[in-house]
């Protein structure tokens, strides 16, 4: 959780290039992991290891559009819940 927030607490244009960026995107993808693991969810962290291996474009673009949209890190749980 403290991850997420420090990520969170970053200025919006830094998180726009961590997004934009696609090595710079394994930070959200950590990012991702750690909360899933940390509030126990597991369809989101499953969702996100098999994104992790095979459709990791799919959570690059959702991060860019969440990022710049919504001014926050793309989560599983804000899009299925």
């Amino acid at each position: 959780m403290h991850f997420k927030k420090s990520i969170d607490g970053l200025p919006h244009i830094v998180k726009i290039v961590l997004a934009i960026v696609p090595f710079l995107d394994l930070v959200f993808v950590v990012a991702r992991l750690v909360y899933d693991v940390e509030n126990k969810k597991a369809i989101p962290l499953i969702l996100d290891i098999l994104c992790f291996f095979g459709l990791g474009v799919l959570t690059w673009i959702m991060d860019i559009v969440d990022t710049i949209f919504a001014n926050r890190i793309f989560l599983w749980e804000d899009w299925i819940a």
